[in-house]
């Protein structure tokens, strides 16, 4: 018992050493744990710049199916070379004229309504109308910030009403 005492009361610290080779072994594990759950959050932040990509082609769509839904002048020439803006005339049932306009402006698709300004596509690359007959077509594509490049492209019956 005697012998154990003296054994433990020698025993002043932890040598640099020991403490070297304790703090590697620390930061090993640490980097094991620490690579994985990087990458899961990077691949995430992928993931959601991909999805806002696609709910934006999606929300430009809508908005050019919606007033070619209502126009009655179109801008476009019947079979000619797809243009990068389209302007699009109607009156409504109140008997109020309406303008709207689709134009890149920079990376921005901007629908001006009324004259009023509004972004409904960011990161865009392209944006072309033509029109073949009655069929209106939309293409736009745009770099979502995960460095993947979508493109959407809609048809529409264009109901040109007198």
């Amino acid at each position: 018992m005697m012998r154990l005492r003296h054994l433990i009361s020698n025993e002043h610290g932890v040598t640099l050493l020991e403490m070297l080779i304790g703090i590697s072994i620390l930061v090993m594990g640490v980097t094991m744990v620490a690579s994985p759950a990087t990458a899961v959050l990077r691949q995430n932040g992928d993931w959601r710049a991909d999805l806002t990509a696609v709910n934006s082609l999606q929300l430009a769509a809508g908005w050019v199916a919606k007033d070619i839904v209502n126009t009655s002048v179109i801008s476009l020439v019947d079979a000619g070379a797809p243009v990068g803006t389209m302007t699009l005339d109607w009156t409504d049932l109140a008997s109020t004229s309406h303008t709207a306009v689709y134009a890149l402006s920079g990376s921005n698709l901007v629908r001006t309504f009324d004259g009023a300004p509004f972004v409904i596509g960011r990161g865009v690359t392209v944006a072309e109308f033509s029109l073949d007959g009655q069929l209106v077509t939309f293409s736009m594509t745009l770099n979502a910030a995960s460095g993947t490049t979508d493109t959407k492209t809609s048809t529409h019956l264009l109901r040109v009403s007198p």
